[in-house]
């Protein structure tokens, strides 16, 4: 599945919830707790090779979750495959990836709402450094709802939360645990 997204940095989510609500979209989720373990080799090869390889608890629910090197990143999007599977064991999991050679990097945490349209999606994120919407869909989809929401596109981030927690006060640590 090709995925094309961005994020958008927010103060506070009062009226995009209101504006949300008003599209009547479909609620996939409410806040719900995330916790996002990025795994590689020692060589970190998979990190230098532009791809991801990330094992997600949220709530009763796993996702292991492989992201390709980034296709396209204009300026404005970030496009590139992604192929996830549903796992019953989060641990068993974790411990299938470590005994294959592969370790924890990454660690981040946060709490994510989600909304639903069809095939697209609009995630609320309140993560340590900040509150962030994603829109994910076509890019005529982005730059619609990202406007109706009050956006333009000089507001896009087309940065992971890797990128964003490497950039932040929160540099020079891999676990951003938050809750």
């Amino acid at each position: 599945m090709r995925e094309i997204e961005v994020k958008i940095k927010v103060e506070d989510f009062e009226e995009i919830e209101k504006t949300l609500n008003g599209f009547k979209w479909d609620l996939v989720s409410d806040w719900i707790f995330e916790d996002n373990l990025v795994f590689d080799y020692d060589n970190l090869s998979l990190k230098k090779s532009g791809k991801l390889l990330r094992l997600r608890g949220e709530g009763e629910r796993f996702i292991l979750t492989f992201k390709s090197k980034v296709r396209k990143k204009d300026g404005l999007f970030k496009e590139r495959e992604e192929t996830e599977v549903i796992v019953d064991d989060f641990k068993r999991m974790r411990l299938i990836l470590e005994n294959m050679g592969m370790k924890v990097f990454f660690r981040y945490q946060k709490y994510r709402k989600t909304y639903s349209l069809s095939f697209n999606h609009i995630c609320l994120d309140k993560t340590p450094i900040g509150n962030f919407i994603e829109i994910e869909g076509s890019k005529e989809f982005i730059e619609t709802y990202a406007k109706r929401l009050g956006f333009s596109p000089s507001d896009f981030i087309n940065k992971s939360y890797y990128d964003l927690f490497s950039e932040s006060e929160f540099s020079g640590t891999n676990e951003f645990m938050i809750f």
